[in-house]
């Protein structure tokens, strides 16, 4: 019966067909998995700079403004490139759960600013914020496993499982390459990842740097001394770089590294590896090698 009495390179040509279109739905889906709910969430965040860094940019961001804030009103200092100091007497000066951690995390000895994320007591902090984040419907649950990722595992390893069992039932043993598809489909499929932010994050973020914009604008006039939470609010939104370095001299020792070349190396490697294994796979096809999807 169609497709499991195809001949061995057709039936490859179907099962590559098949995984390929799977991992796109999987992906275009998990890009639309959901709808906006129209709540404004924007208020909240106006009183939240460290919930917007995070929101914007992740754990090292939040953990870069927290800092930054800290040091604009004198609680922190920084002592070089991602390097902080603080007083253990500071926490009484603070109320946020991650301003207090930081500062106890940096006041025992001059510390790694981002290296914090190992600590205990920030790391809860941030998780706490995530988690809220993740409540409002704003961020992605790390847990997210969508029922459309187990209907097409399910697909994939049912056609997998019924080709083998009739390639063995005709005295076919030639399945490896079948296999090795099987498995680079289910894995891919299975590690596909969700988008950080959900529809909600997205159009937040969004309104808040139509609201901001005339913030934006008058960054590099803004002044040290954290009377206000201009500068942090500006900061967590925009970015460090948009602050005057004349007014924040101590900028580039608090902006998060940046990821874009390792991320590049990463994706180098993983073009080489697809490259590889593509190789691998022509060369398996050649020498009659086609057929070892059993036929």
């Amino acid at each position: 019966m169609f497709p499991f009495n195809l001949a061995g390179p057709h039936f490859l040509i179907f099962y590559t067909a098949l995984g390929l279109a799977l991992i796109v739905l999987n992906w275009q889906y998990l890009r639309r998995h959901t709808k906006p709910s129209g709540a404004d969430h924007t208020k909240a965040f106006f009183n939240a700079p460290y919930s917007l860094a995070f929101l914007n940019r992740g754990a090292d961001h939040c953990l870069s403004i927290c800092a930054f804030n800290l040091i604009d009103r004198g609680l922190m200092t920084a002592n070089a490139a991602d390097r902080v100091s603080s007083q253990a007497l500071h926490t009484k000066q603070v109320s946020h759960p991650l301003e207090h951690a930081l500062i106890q995390y940096a006041a025992t000895n001059t510390k790694a600013l981002f290296a914090a994320k190992r600590d205990n007591k920030v790391k809860a902090a941030l998780n706490a914020i995530h988690t809220t984040l993740c409540d409002d419907g704003l961020l992605t649950r790390r847990t997210f496993f969508p029922a459309i990722k187990l209907i097409s595992l399910g697909i994939l390893g049912l056609v997998t499982a019924i080709k083998i069992a009739v390639a063995l039932s005709h005295g076919h043993n030639n399945i490896q390459l079948l296999i090795l598809l099987a498995i680079i489909f289910l894995l891919v499929l299975i590690f596909i990842p969700a988008p950080r932010l959900t529809a909600d994050g997205e159009d937040t973020l969004s309104l808040m740097r139509g609201l901001l914009a005339q913030l934006q604008g008058r960054m590099q006039e803004l002044k040290p001394g954290g009377f206000t939470q201009e500068a942090s609010l500006a900061a967590a939104l925009f970015g460090l770089g948009g602050l005057s370095r004349e007014h924040f001299p101590y900028l580039g020792l608090i902006t998060p590294p940046v990821a874009v070349s390792s991320a590049a190396s990463s994706d180098s490697g993983s073009s080489s590896s697809c490259s590889s294994c593509s190789s691998s796979d022509s060369s398996s096809c050649g020498g009659g090698g086609c057929g070892g999807c059993g036929s």
